[in-house]
């Protein structure tokens, strides 16, 4: 069992939009004494992402016995959302979940509005995300200075369906696969080596929402060559970490 409290409105805004229920129909949570994982595929599996948050996020975090459980996302946001919504934005919250591995019981509370029980069950036979171990060692990789990189690629590339992202030492570039003409090429953006591949544009979008809701303090992207990219985000007590499949196209 665990048992953990939270006043940190960051930490709920992290919890309630990494996986979002739109791409995301389940989220899978696993814990012990030393971390809080949550993990989840996309519906169309080309996505898959964990989120991992430090016991010293929580104002409270007592681990009785690992677990681990899984919960419908639409269910963890709804139940979340309660503190987040804009007329509570500047009230006081104080959240309080307890984790078995048949149901989760969720207690959120806003100073001057009131308090929101719910209880999620356990989802069986869901779809759950795959072991993520690629060795993304000697991936090409870079560190933009904007965390909001992708956003960029999603309002400039918006009506490509499928992106030809393209690593080098002297840039970066998301590409239309089969016209180099149509291109983002985001300034002062340089790879640790290089590496093409082709990814979902739909996909790059799901793994830029977080911007949206709660700014990193840092990006980085790392990609294989012919295969797979990891979109990784760091925050003060969490990582974020997405896997975009490379798209396959018929010769």
């Amino acid at each position: 069992m665990l048992t953990l409290r939270t006043n940190n409105p960051a930490i709920l805004r992290l919890w309630s939009n990494a996986f979002p229920s739109v791409a995301f129909e389940t989220i899978s949570f696993h814990w012990n004494a030393t971390r809080l994982r949550y993990e989840a595929m996309s519906k169309n599996r080309n996505l898959v992402g964990h989120l991992d948050i430090k016991p010293s996020a929580f104002s409270s975090y007592e681990c009785k016995e690992p677990g681990d459980i899984c919960l419908f996302s639409a269910h963890v946001s709804s139940a979340l959302d309660f503190a987040l919504i804009g007329r509570h934005e500047n009230a006081p919250v104080d959240a309080a979940l307890q984790f078995d591995n048949a149901r989760v019981r969720v207690r959120v509370s806003v100073e001057g509005w009131g308090s929101l029980t719910r209880i999620l069950r356990h989802v069986p036979d869901a779809l759950l995300a795959p072991k993520t171990d690629l060795d993304f060692g000697k991936a090409a990789s870079c560190t933009p200075q904007s965390v909001e990189l992708l956003r960029e690629v999603h309002d400039a590339m918006g009506t490509t369906e499928t992106l030809k992202v393209s690593f080098r030492k002297d840039g970066i570039s998301f590409a239309h696969p089969n016209s180099k003409d149509d291109r983002f090429e985001p300034a002062s953006v340089t790879s640790s080596s290089e590496a093409t591949t082709l990814l979902d544009r739909a996909a790059i979008d799901y793994a830029s929402r977080i911007i949206l809701h709660e700014k990193p303090s840092s990006l980085e992207l790392s990609l294989i060559d012919d295969g797979q990219a990891r979109v990784r985000y760091l925050y003060p007590n969490a990582v974020l970490v997405y896997f975009i499949g490379a798209v396959i196209q018929d010769e």
